[in-house]
C-alpha cells in the first residue's frame, strides 16, 4: 500500500477516534461543566462538546500569545445570548451554539 494508503486510513483513525472521545465525554456526566484555559477549551470546542462560550474581552490590542478560539474546519454557527459592558470598558459576551432549523 503506497503513503496514499496510509494517509487516508490514518485520517479515519482519527475521526473515529474523536467521535469515541466525544461520546466517552459526553456519557461522563449529565451536569454542565465549566472549562477554562485555550488549549482544553480548544480541544472541547474541537470535539463538539462546546454548547456555550463565554468570554471578556480588554480593550486591548497585543501582539502575540495563545490564541483564543482553536482553527475550525467547519464554521460554528453563534447566537448571541447575553452582553455586557463594565466601567473598565470590558465586555463580557455569551454566544450559545445556533440551533438547526430542524430542532
Amino acid at each position: 500500500m503506497g503513503d496514499r494508503s496510509f494517509a487516508a486510513r490514518q485520517r479515519g483513525h482519527g475521526r473515529l477516534r474523536r467521535r469515541l472521545e466525544r461520546a466517552a465525554a459526553l456519557d461522563a456526566t449529565d451536569k454542565d461543566v465549566e472549562i477554562g484555559g485555550a488549549g482544553l477549551a480548544a480541544a472541547a470546542i474541537k470535539l463538539g462538546l462546546v454548547d456555550e462560550l463565554r468570554m471578556f474581552r480588554y480593550p486591548v490590542v497585543v501582539g502575540g500569545g495563545t490564541p483564543f478560539l482553536p482553527p475550525v474546519t467547519e464554521d460554528i454557527a453563534l447566537d448571541l445570548i447575553q452582553t455586557r459592558t463594565f466601567g473598565s470598558r470590558v465586555i463580557y459576551e455569551r454566544y450559545g451554539r445556533a440551533r438547526d432549523e430542524s430542532d
